[in-house]
């Protein structure tokens, strides 16, 4: 619910104008794009416009009708995310409506969807070779050339079962630095977030069942030239760096 003074805040108060809810960044780089403005009357009526002319649709106050037109009552926010659990953009949907002194407070609606790609996960009660396993929630880093291992964890893909996958990230450190003080840093940036402790042996396996789930091991090693090797281990399987 939002509650104003309509003669005084209408061209003036940010929570009334489209631009607070759509000039933003996601993760910094991720702009908000809009799809869709529908404008709505007094009388409830809604009429959809051209979302090119956005920057139009700003508050403006006709004092000889006490309206206030184009405030914000509703906007509708839909992220769309790759395989890898990457936002690939964001659009919003606005509904800019006329206000009346006699309507304030008003409420103002926001919505936020989170469409995500289908993905053919192995079968039941088998795994099947070169699908993700269930639910997805074990992922490793996409493997490039520029993957920094603090910068650079959102680029990630799903683990394949049967697939032998090798990722890697670099990190730069200052001369002398004992590289085991950073190892829990490396691997919670290899292991991203939600990283599963236990996998299941079959696709269709139960919580209730303990038996199914076979742990997931992380180890550790120093190699010679004293870079850190981190290794996940799973039914035999190594994901490593």
């Amino acid at each position: 619910m939002r509650s104003f003074d309509l003669a005084r805040d209408c061209e003036t108060l940010e929570a009334l104008r489209w631009e607070t809810y759509i000039i933003f960044n996601i993760r910094s780089v991720i702009g908000v794009e809009v799809a869709a403005i529908t404008l709505q009357s007094l009388e409830g009526t809604q009429t959809p416009v051209d979302p090119a002319n956005l920057v139009s649709y700003i508050p403006v106050l006709l004092e000889s009708v006490d309206v206030c037109n184009n405030v914000v009552q509703q906007v509708k926010y839909t992220f769309r995310y790759s395989e890898a659990g990457e936002i690939l953009n964001v659009i919003a949907s606005v509904l800019l409506g006329a206000i009346k002194s006699v309507m304030v407070p008003i409420q103002q609606e926001f919505q936020i969807t989170f469409l995500t790609p289908v993905l053919l996960f192995s079968g039941n009660p088998g795994y099947v070779v070169g699908r993700p396993l269930p639910k997805g929630s074990l992922t490793i880093l996409q493997n490039s050339g520029d993957q920094d291992c603090l910068f650079g964890s959102s680029r990630r893909s799903p683990v394949l079962f049967g697939i032998d996958m090798l990722s890697g990230c670099t990190l730069k450190l200052s001369d002398g630095i004992n590289c085991s003080l950073v190892s829990e840093v490396i691997l919670w940036a290899l292991k991203g977030q939600s990283f599963p402790d236990h996998v299941a042996s079959f696709g269709n396996s139960l919580p209730q069942n303990p038996l199914d789930w076979v742990p997931i091991q992380n180890q550790t090693i120093a190699s010679i030239n004293s870079l850190l090797i981190i290794i996940f281990s799973m039914c035999g399987v190594e994901i490593g760096c």
